[in-house]
């Protein structure tokens, strides 16, 4: 039975661990693609060190959702930053291969959008690559992100797409 939680720097070491290594496995995803995303995300394993912290602390949080001891899936969201108030970036939703093809995925986004809202953020935000990441994207679209045509505008590349979404 899957269960979907907060990882806190109170979370016990274990589960701490399962987070990281669904991180890897999202950056594993990432090379494996080949495509251009893999150049948005050159510092992961710092990221993956600082777990959870690096959400708890800039005003966010880390969920992951667990098959008991193993996880299945993660998402996170931390404060998009003083030149966006009252807003949320949503990141690195993944799900392990083995657990696909249940609604993991867009549970994850609920949660994670649920859990915004009740800590005052007004709008999520959020970035995909449009061809590795195509799952993902319809999962937005389908719980009705919309293409943030501002941030769009001002990408100096197209390696990513931009998404809004009030909440």
């Amino acid at each position: 039975m899957l269960t979907l939680g907060p990882v806190t720097s109170r979370s016990s070491p274990e589960l701490i661990e399962e987070a990281r290594a669904l991180f890897r496995s999202y950056g594993e995803f990432l090379r494996a693609s080949g495509g251009p995303a893999l150049l948005c995300f050159s510092r992961l394993e710092d990221e993956i060190a600082m777990l959870p912290s690096v959400y708890s602390e800039n005003g966010g949080q880390l969920l992951l959702a667990t098959d008991g001891i193993q996880g299945a899936g993660c998402i996170a969201y931390r404060s998009a930053g003083a030149s966006e108030p009252g807003c949320c970036e949503i990141k690195r939703l993944f799900v392990s291969t083995r657990f696909r093809g249940q609604g993991l995925g867009k549970r994850l986004v609920v949660a994670a959008l649920e859990s915004a809202k009740q800590h005052n953020y007004r709008t999520a935000l959020l970035d995909t690559e449009p061809h590795s990441m195509a799952l993902a994207k319809q999962i937005y679209l389908d719980l009705g992100f919309s293409l943030d045509v501002e941030r769009n505008s001002r990408a100096e590349n197209s390696l990513v797409t931009y998404f809004r979404k009030s909440l």
